[in-house]
């Protein structure tokens, strides 16, 4: 049983983020082009995130709460996405040495695509108002860019 609802947010989110992130493991671990499993991990962030809209608004709610209270609970969130940022970094970081990606600074790079997810899920959870495929469709241009050629992804 959890005492309060930010026991209930903190267990929610680790499990949410532990489930997604041994998922994404298995993906990058596969041989081949970083930039489609990038894209595969990104689109299954933005469709699981959609498909449980409720719970990211309610998380929305409790994280402004959290915030007025002057508690700063999204420290919390930080810390259990701190894996997806060093996979998302390990996955450039290797397509940078196959000469598929063009040098690019990797970090920035990889906050850069955790903060195209992040404005999704504050736009889902905030304004109730987000479309997936055009997010998937900008981050993906975003990618593309990225690509030592510019070559439009499969």
């Amino acid at each position: 049983y959890f005492r309060d609802k930010e026991e209930i947010f903190t267990y929610a989110v680790k499990y949410y983020t532990d489930e997604m992130f041994s998922d994404y493991r298995d993906v990058a671990a596969k041989s081949g082009p970083v930039l489609p499993q990038i894209r595969r991990i990104v689109a299954d962030i933005i469709f699981k995130s959609w498909h449980s809209r409720d719970f990211i608004t309610s998380l929305g709610d409790f994280i402004f709460q959290k915030r007025q209270e002057d508690r700063n609970f999204p420290a919390v969130i930080r810390r259990r996405t701190v894996k997806l940022d060093h996979l998302l970094q390990r996955m450039l970081r290797e397509g940078v040495a196959s000469g598929e990606i063009h040098r690019i600074p990797v970090e920035a790079t990889s906050m850069q695509i955790l903060d195209l997810v992040q404005a999704y899920l504050f736009k889902l959870a905030i304004i109730k108002a987000a479309e997936p495929r055009q997010t998937i469709s900008v981050i993906e241009a975003f990618l593309d860019g990225l690509a030592r050629c510019s070559q439009p992804a499969q």
